[in-house]
């Protein structure tokens, strides 16, 4: 299969497939961040709601990445080579997907993704658009990360996983706050306090970071000749 062709299905199927196990800890981050209970549920029952909810993250992520290096070309001319581009190419991108990851949020709180979408307001995707700006750098500064992580550490996939979960970790620390607002204005909440925008931290961050570990190790494997 050429290229061109696994460049333009792998990433949507890596972020669908990857997204599945990470149900729960968005699940949980969502809850904290309205002040409800966490969510008791089995392994089979975050898995399902995990693979129900699949399609609006798995799309948008996937659209995220196939935009990425083209968007950042872009960008680089009028930023440069670097960190400016990325994060100009990734609020772009962050903009463009945000309705769909909008509506996946709004699922880990339980509502449905007609519901989710009526819900949103301008000040909810000004919001999610800034969240992704950190989120869209963490996933494709991951695989730099790797490779610089490789030549000190050794080439193994202990290596190789873990750099990328750092990365998506790192990319929901800087980044939760947007989140958290987001959350609380989707679920009719206010914003008066900064201890709000701590809310469901260490829940996002296991999420993120295992979402990114997983999505680099699903698209390498899907790239790699059969």
């Amino acid at each position: 299969m050429s290229n061109s062709v696994q460049s333009v299905w792998i990433p949507p199927v890596a972020a669908g497939i990857s997204i599945i196990p990470c149900y729960y800890f968005f699940a949980a981050k969502s809850a904290q961040q309205i002040g409800d209970p966490l969510p008791r549920m089995t392994v089979l029952q975050a898995l399902s709601k995990g693979v129900k909810s699949a399609p609006s993250p798995g799309t948008a992520v996937g659209v995220q990445m196939i935009l990425q290096d083209k968007v950042d070309q872009y960008c680089q001319t009028y930023f440069g080579e670097g960190l400016y581009s990325k994060f100009a190419s990734s609020g772009l991108i962050g903009i463009a997907t945000a309705i769909p990851l909008g509506i996946y949020n709004g699922q880990t709180m339980g509502y449905t993704m007609a519901h989710s979408f009526q819900r949103l307001s301008l000040k909810q995707i000004v919001a999610i658009s800034t969240r992704e700006v950190f989120s869209v750098s963490a996933l494709a500064i991951s695989e730099p990360v790797c490779e610089a992580a490789k030549k000190t550490l050794g080439d193994n996939q202990v290596v190789k996983t873990g750099s990328a979960f750092a990365t998506g970790m790192a990319g929901s620390f800087v980044g939760h706050f947007a989140d958290a607002s987001f959350t609380r204005w989707q679920g009719n909440l206010t914003v008066d306090r900064l201890s709000q925008l701590t809310l469901g931290f260490k829940y996002r961050a296991m999420g993120l970071g295992c979402f990114t570990a997983l999505y680099q190790f699903t698209k390498e494997n899907l790239s790699s000749p059969k």
